[in-house]
């Protein structure tokens, strides 16, 4: 077959032709793609293989047939079996999947009418129709052509996307496609964890983007309940509350990278953990208060300034103090483009129980017993809830940022009128 023939031709391809000019053709979205057996085998075995050269191998020398509706192939195929077919053939999976299951499963994919497939007459030309975003299999099609694809650049990248996301989709996609040299290429591509010791407590430390949770899961899972603290760096917007005798930090993350990434962490933490996103400090928690550090307006503030806004006792921190009586008095907003925060399993709010009662017990004059009897029971009975939903703490270890949105955007704007 000429390289360059028609994709809709269906005159028949002689039987002599050089089998490495076979080609099949890939429905991927709502574009069509051909591929050749070069392309196809450069990083075997993989999803491609195992469709189309799988058969081929096992047809031997097979007299192939004129009736059309023989020479018609049909393969569909859902991404549940595409990973398991690809793993029982790299000898993955448990024993019990042997090459019978993985052929019963490619027959069982072939009778799936959920996805859309075309076909030829002609034999030597397979079609198969897969759900995926187009625009990431030109990329991969150009890697298994032999081209080179790295470094990734920012350049041309696909509408809607920034780099971060183009890396983790394409990861997402060589996963998806069994491209084991290309899923180890993406993840060399990517920056490694940045590990150092805390100038402060001389501690050991991991850090890395949060972006880049889903690149680095498992080691992240290998490290999380290790020695080393790992501790993850993206923007958010931090809302710090004081009342009396707790402080209480709120995050929320603007960006869905970030959100997915959460979602991802949650995951790693095991089934029973959820991570909460507010976090409740009484103030004579000086060592967790101790490894906060903020700059806020250019200003540079200590989890313990904060902590003195709510201790009687205390000299309050006067700039600390006036941005709270400029805010409203007891509630300030950080948009912080530089925010650093890491995982704690602990539990401040079981630990609160007491320091809540105490304050309930200060208040019986003011109230009846059957409220507080009430409220008591209410706390309690949070405990107990977060104790077997196994909390994890998102701990703030750096926020830098302004309490004025519009001064936040600026500064963002101006770095990256400094990049170009």
């Amino acid at each position: 077959m000429s390289p360059d023939q028609n994709i809709n031709d269906n005159s028949p391809i002689p039987q002599s032709a050089n089998p490495i000019m076979n080609s099949y053709i890939v429905h991927v979205g709502e574009q069509t793609f051909r591929l050749y057996r070069s392309s196809i085998t450069f990083d075997s075995p993989n999803f491609f293989t195992q469709t189309f050269l799988s058969e081929e191998e096992t047809s031997g020398e097979t007299e192939i047939s004129n009736s059309p509706e023989d020479n018609v192939t049909s393969l569909s195929v859902s991404s549940t079996d595409i990973k398991s077919t690809i793993l029982d053939n790299k000898g993955k999976e448990n024993d019990s999947n042997t090459e019978s299951n993985i052929n019963n499963k490619i027959n069982k994919a072939r009778m799936s009418t959920s996805t859309q497939t075309y076909f030829s007459s002609n034999s030597s030309i397979k079609e198969i129709t897969i759900d995926r975003d187009p625009r990431l299999f030109e990329v991969i099609l150009r890697y298994l052509r032999g081209y080179t694809i790295f470094p990734l650049s920012s350049v041309n990248l696909p509408q809607g996307m920034s780099l971060d996301l183009f890396r983790e989709s394409l990861l997402e996609d060589a996963r998806f496609y069994g491209l084991d040299r290309l899923e180890q290429l993406l993840q060399a591509e990517t920056p490694s964890p940045l590990s150092y010791k805390d100038p402060f407590t001389s501690a050991d430390k991991i850090l890395l983007s949060l972006r880049d949770v889903l690149i680095h899961k498992d080691f992240i899972k290998s490290k999380l309940d290790g020695s080393s603290t790992i501790e993850f760096f993206t923007g958010a917007v931090l809302t710090i509350e004081i009342s009396d005798g707790s402080i209480i930090f709120n995050t929320k993350f603007l960006n869905a990278q970030d959100q997915k990434a959460m979602e991802v962490l949650d995951d790693i933490c095991g089934e029973n953990s959820h991570i909460q996103l507010s976090r409740q400090l009484n103030s004579n928690m000086h060592d967790t208060l101790n490894g906060i550090r903020l700059e806020i307006d250019g200003v540079q503030i200590t989890g313990m300034d904060i902590a003195s806004l709510v201790e009687p006792y205390n000299q309050r921190v006067k700039t600390l103090d006036d941005m709270f009586r400029l805010s409203g008095g007891k509630r300030l907003v950080i948009y912080a483009q530089e925010f650093v925060f890491r995982l704690d399993k602990t539990f401040d709010d079981i630990n609160n129980v007491n320091g809540v009662n105490g304050a309930l017990n200060e208040d019986h004059d003011n109230k009846e017993e059957i409220n507080e009897s009430s409220s008591v029971n209410n706390v309690k009975s949070n405990a107990s809830n977060i104790n077997e939903r196994n909390p994890v703490y998102l701990g703030v270890v750096w926020a830098k940022g302004w309490t004025q949105e519009w001064w936040a955007w600026n500064e963002y704007r101006m770095k990256l009128d400094a990049l170009q």
